[in-house]
């Protein structure tokens, strides 16, 4: 219950990122007030479940947790809907965190990219700067958009955990536009074509590159979003049938997103070919 709940809080808030009223015109079967109301409950849960009912939501475990998947979907939440909360101590926790693990190897993760983009979108919600959020061994602060996206290359591609670390990549590069320096491992440039190689032929998305997965389809969209209007091309080489193809964003066989004055929908292009 308890991972279902940091889903459905989480997959709301991701949905603001790109427009807060498309995130609510799409559920046409829900009100904003109902919807505001199951957030509002699934708050009131998770203090109840953290032993703070009537307290902050960031307190206790969440605290404990900073720094973790556990807790920074929570704090998301919180930042992004504007939710007035216990935020300067998640700063600190996760700061302490963030310079802990730093003296591991691996840093956040030998693997999952992902840690940097989780973590960094969390602070950035809730008002910190993820540029400059902890030190490392040198006593320099540490930046996650570069270590985690920009020169995640230099330890371990970003595609390393699977399409999932490239489409937090590109989100994350986002999330204030990022300029990406010149000497970068990743930019958009690099990152929106492999995850169009990813594209099954189905148009979905997944994480073994066989079965569409709704979730991480989702994400993938969210993140090509913004360039849906785009007229750049791309080359790539689809890894479902091992052909290239020259195609924008807009052009990429499959499912994809279209704004409209209601909100966001979805239909299948057919003009680009793998």
């Amino acid at each position: 219950m308890g991972r279902l709940v940091v889903k459905i809080v989480s997959f709301v808030c991701l949905l603001l990122i790109i427009n807060p009223v498309a995130a609510f015109a799409e559920h046409r079967d829900y009100s904003q007030p109902e919807i505001q109301q199951n957030i509002e409950k699934i708050i009131a849960w998770k203090k109840s479940v953290n032993k703070n009912a009537k307290g902050n939501l960031i307190s206790n475990e969440i605290l404990a947790g900073a720094g973790t998947e556990v807790s920074d979907w929570y704090v998301f939440a919180v930042g992004r809907l504007g939710i007035q909360d216990n935020t300067q101590a998640y700063l600190e926790m996760v700061k302490q965190n963030i310079t802990k693990r730093y003296k591991n190897e691996g840093k956040l993760d030998n693997t999952k990219a992902t840690e940097w983009h989780r973590i960094a979108l969390a602070v950035l919600s809730v008002g910190g700067d993820p540029t400059q959020i902890g030190t490392d061994s040198d006593h320099n602060p540490i930046n996650l958009i570069a270590d985690g996206v920009c020169y995640r290359g230099r330890t371990k591609p970003l595609s390393e955990q699977g399409v999932n670390g490239l489409i937090w990549g590109l989100i994350t590069l986002d999330s204030m536009r990022y300029r990406t320096p010149a000497d970068a491992m990743d930019t958009r440039d690099t990152i929106i074509p492999e995850i169009l190689a990813q594209q099954l032929k189905d148009g979905g998305f997944s994480l073994d590159g066989e079965q569409i997965d709704p979730d991480i389809t989702a994400m993938a969209i969210q993140a090509l979003a913004p360039y849906y209007n785009s007229e750049q091309i791309y080359t790539y080489v689809c890894k479902w049938n091992n052909k290239e193809t020259k195609a924008s964003v807009r052009q990429s066989p499959g499912t994809i997103i279209h704004s409209t004055e209601a909100g966001w929908r979805f239909f299948q292009l057919g003009n680009g070919k793998c």
